[in-house]
Protein backbone atom coordinates (compact mmCIF):
# COMPACT_ATOMS: atom_id res chain seq x y z
CA UNK A 1 0.00 0.00 0.00
CA UNK A 2 1.26 3.69 -1.35
CA UNK A 3 0.46 6.59 1.35
CA UNK A 4 1.39 9.93 0.25
CA UNK A 5 1.80 13.05 2.59
CA UNK A 6 1.63 16.53 1.10
CA UNK A 7 0.07 19.41 2.42
CA UNK A 8 -2.77 19.42 1.51
CA UNK A 9 -3.39 15.81 3.12
CA UNK A 10 -0.47 15.59 5.99
CA UNK A 11 -1.77 13.15 7.79
CA UNK A 12 -3.10 9.17 6.98
CA UNK A 13 -4.70 8.20 10.30
CA UNK A 14 -6.91 5.18 8.77
CA UNK A 15 -3.58 3.24 8.36
CA UNK A 16 -2.65 0.07 11.04
CA UNK A 17 0.70 -1.28 10.94
CA UNK A 18 0.84 -3.98 12.69
CA UNK A 19 4.46 -5.78 12.86
CA UNK A 20 5.30 -9.48 13.97
CA UNK A 21 8.90 -10.82 15.01
CA UNK A 22 10.15 -14.01 14.82
CA UNK A 23 13.59 -14.40 15.44
CA UNK A 24 15.80 -16.69 13.29
CA UNK A 25 18.63 -17.58 15.66
CA UNK A 26 21.00 -20.54 15.84
CA UNK A 27 22.09 -22.48 18.93
CA UNK A 28 20.90 -22.61 22.28
CA UNK A 29 18.68 -19.56 23.45
CA UNK A 30 20.58 -17.28 25.78
CA UNK A 31 19.81 -18.54 29.53
CA UNK A 32 18.30 -15.85 31.99
CA UNK A 33 20.33 -14.48 34.43
CA UNK A 34 20.43 -15.85 37.74
CA UNK A 35 19.35 -12.76 39.34
CA UNK A 36 16.81 -9.36 38.20
CA UNK A 37 17.94 -5.54 38.52
CA UNK A 38 15.48 -3.51 38.20
CA UNK A 39 16.04 1.01 39.11
CA UNK A 40 14.06 3.93 39.97
CA UNK A 41 13.19 6.83 39.31
CA UNK A 42 14.89 6.56 36.09
CA UNK A 43 15.61 9.74 35.49
CA UNK A 44 17.11 9.78 38.81
CA UNK A 45 18.29 13.08 40.61
CA UNK A 46 18.94 12.74 44.39
CA UNK A 47 19.10 8.75 45.17
CA UNK A 48 19.08 6.00 42.65
CA UNK A 49 16.89 2.56 44.08
CA UNK A 50 18.30 -1.03 42.70
CA UNK A 51 15.97 -3.59 43.49
CA UNK A 52 17.61 -7.17 42.77
CA UNK A 53 15.31 -10.13 42.61
CA UNK A 54 16.94 -13.34 42.62
CA UNK A 55 16.33 -17.08 43.72
CA UNK A 56 19.18 -17.93 45.96
CA UNK A 57 21.69 -15.76 47.72
CA UNK A 58 24.51 -14.27 45.87
CA UNK A 59 27.74 -12.35 46.19
CA UNK A 60 27.19 -9.37 43.66
CA UNK A 61 29.42 -6.09 42.71
CA UNK A 62 27.97 -3.05 40.82
CA UNK A 63 29.42 -0.45 38.66
CA UNK A 64 27.82 3.14 38.14
CA UNK A 65 29.91 3.12 34.19
CA UNK A 66 30.08 7.16 32.53
CA UNK A 67 29.58 7.47 28.61
CA UNK A 68 33.49 7.17 28.52
CA UNK A 69 33.57 4.11 30.52
CA UNK A 70 35.14 5.11 33.82
CA UNK A 71 33.79 3.99 36.79
CA UNK A 72 32.19 6.60 39.27
CA UNK A 73 30.93 4.33 41.79
CA UNK A 74 31.69 0.75 42.89
CA UNK A 75 30.10 -1.40 45.62
CA UNK A 76 30.08 -5.43 46.51
CA UNK A 77 27.16 -6.98 48.10
CA UNK A 78 26.00 -10.28 49.64
CA UNK A 79 21.87 -10.34 48.73
CA UNK A 80 19.66 -12.94 50.44
CA UNK A 81 17.22 -14.60 48.12
CA UNK A 82 14.28 -12.62 47.42
CA UNK A 83 13.71 -8.97 46.65
CA UNK A 84 16.64 -6.90 47.93
CA UNK A 85 16.53 -3.02 48.09
CA UNK A 86 19.99 -1.05 47.50
CA UNK A 87 19.73 2.62 47.52
CA UNK A 88 22.58 4.78 45.75
CA UNK A 89 23.32 8.23 46.29
CA UNK A 90 23.91 10.52 42.61
CA UNK A 91 23.21 13.81 43.94
CA UNK A 92 26.75 14.90 43.24
CA UNK A 93 26.88 12.94 39.92
CA UNK A 94 26.85 15.17 36.51
CA UNK A 95 24.02 14.77 34.51
CA UNK A 96 24.13 11.97 31.69
CA UNK A 97 23.31 8.63 30.72
CA UNK A 98 25.23 6.01 32.47
CA UNK A 99 25.24 2.02 32.80
CA UNK A 100 24.83 0.43 35.78
CA UNK A 101 26.47 -2.83 35.50
CA UNK A 102 25.96 -5.85 38.53
CA UNK A 103 27.82 -8.62 38.14
CA UNK A 104 28.25 -12.30 40.11
CA UNK A 105 31.35 -11.97 41.94
CA UNK A 106 31.85 -15.80 41.16
CA UNK A 107 30.22 -16.54 38.45
CA UNK A 108 30.77 -13.09 36.44
CA UNK A 109 27.14 -13.10 34.88
CA UNK A 110 26.23 -9.40 34.19
CA UNK A 111 23.39 -7.49 33.76
CA UNK A 112 23.21 -4.37 32.94
CA UNK A 113 20.61 -1.09 33.04
CA UNK A 114 20.32 2.08 31.25
CA UNK A 115 20.60 5.34 33.95
CA UNK A 116 19.69 8.63 33.53
CA UNK A 117 20.56 11.09 36.04
CA UNK A 118 19.19 14.79 36.21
Amino acid sequence: MNVNLDPVQPVADSIEVRLHFSPQATGEPAARPAFEVHVFPNPASGELNIDIRTVRPQELRYDLIGSQGQTLATREILIPAGTFLEKMAVSGTPPGIYILRTSNIQTGEAVSVRVVIR
